[in-house]
This record gives structure tokens, C-alpha cells and sequence, in this order.
């Protein structure tokens, strides 16, 4: 075999060796290109996820202040309705009272059967704080004719059933000695009047008789009836 016939194979070799070797290369070098790629798409898309959760981070960020300023503003309105609400409740209160002053100081000078004198008004049995232990209120007032201060007393019974028969008692047997002789009164336009007692064990009040005692002789003294509450 000659020189190059021998040559001829080692050369094709070669040859093939470098080729191989360039494919390999490229084929690496591909690799690495189409990786990079990859990676730059994974970047992309975890910044765009990125972007994504800040903006709706944003966005919860932003509710949550508009939640609070709608929650604030229903508080304020709450608070706003209730002050409203009691100061209605106060004015309607201090309508009533005033309507209620307004016919009592009627009453004193101007009354429905147009009679001038003595007079009871606002007449009250109030529950004390003791077994059986009540206040007899009412204001005594002189209508009409206001020229001289009235004096007197003013005394009570009460009449009502003890162990089945009627029963008659004065102050002295339902508040003591230092009532027996009434309450002494003396104005020249009104005055309030109070009776603390007792109920005897099963005595059942029915009626109140208020006795008024001018102090003046040619004042006659005169009698009003109340029945007992409830």
C-alpha cells in the first residue's frame, strides 16, 4: 500500500473526529442559548408576577382605607343619630313639662268653672320606701283673686275597711302626734303640700279627705274627696 492510500483514511478520520467534536459544540452552545432564553421568560414572568401582587396588594390596601372611612362615617352617623335622638327626647320631655306648668299656672289664674278661692291641684299617692309607708302630694293654690296671702291648715282621713267593717282614720293614727293638726299653709299664689304615713296591718285604704281650715273666721272650711290608687 502506498504512502497515500494510507494517508487518505487518517485524514477522513480526522476529519470526522473535528466534526463530531463541532457538533457537539454547537449543540451546547445551543443549549446554553435556548437556556438563557428560558431563563430571561422565567424572569419576565416572576416580574410580572411581581407586579402582580404589589398592584393587588395596592388595591387590598386601598378597600381596607375605604372600608375604614365608610366604618368611620357610619360611626360618626350612629353617633350623630343618637345625639339627635336624645335631644329630641329632652325637648319632647321639656315640651311636656312646660304644657304642664302652662295648665297648672292656667288653673291658678284662670280656672275651668271660673271660681275664685282655694283649690287643690295635682293630687298624688306616691309608694315610700317602707312596708305599707306612702306620701299624700297635691299643691294648694288660690285662683283667680292673687290681692292677700292665705293662711290655714290643712288635715287628712282616711276612710277604708279593716277586718271587714269600714274604718275611719285621722293623722294622728297614720303619721303620729306631730301631724295631728294638719299642715299649716300660708301663700299668696300656691304651695305644695305633703303627708308621709303609715297603713295600719290590714287596714285597705279607699278614699282621701282633704280638710282645708282657713285661718280667717269668715273663711268656711271645706272638704275634697280623692279615691285611694289602685
Amino acid at each position: 500500500m502506498t504512502a497515500s492510500r494510507r494517508i487518505l483514511p487518517l485524514a477522513i478520520a480526522s476529519i470526522g473526529i473535528v466534526s463530531f467534536a463541532l457538533v457537539a459544540w454547537l449543540g451546547y452552545e445551543l443549549g446554553r442559548y435556548r437556556a438563557g432564553y428560558a431563563m430571561i421568560d422565567v424572569r419576565r414572568q416572576a416580574e410580572q408576577r411581581d407586579a402582580t401582587i404589589a398592584a393587588q396588594a395596592a388595591t387590598i390596601e386601598e378597600l381596607g382605607r375605604q372600608v375604614a372611612i365608610l366604618e368611620t362615617a357610619r360611626e360618626i352617623d350612629r353617633e350623630a343619630y343618637a345625639k339627635v335622638e336624645s335631644n329630641l327626647d329632652v325637648l319632647e320631655r321639656q315640651i311636656v313639662d312646660q304644657q304642664e306648668q302652662l295648665r297648672f299656672y292656667e288653673g291658678i289664674v284662670s280656672p275651668d268653672d271660673g271660681t275664685a278661692g282655694l283649690r287643690i291641684q295635682d293630687f298624688e299617692v306616691v309608694s315610700g320606701a317602707g312596708e305599707r309607708s306612702y306620701t299624700i302630694r297635691f299643691v294648694l293654690v288660690q285662683a283667680i283673686v292673687h290681692n292677700e296671702r292665705v293662711t290655714g291648715s290643712v288635715r287628712l282621713t282616711l276612710t277604708g275597711i279593716a277586718d271587714g267593717a269600714p274604718l275611719t282614720l285621722d293623722l294622728e293614727a297614720l303619721a303620729g302626734a306631730g301631724l295631728a293638726d294638719g299642715v299649716e299653709y300660708g301663700f299668696r299664689y300656691f304651695q305644695a303640700v305633703e303627708f308621709p304615713l303609715t297603713l295600719p296591718p290590714g287596714f285597705v285604704a279607699e278614699s282621701v279627705d282633704v280638710e282645708v281650715v282657713p285661718e280667717r273666721q269668715r273663711d268656711a272650711t271645706w272638704t275634697q274627696n280623692f279615691l285611694w290608687p289602685g
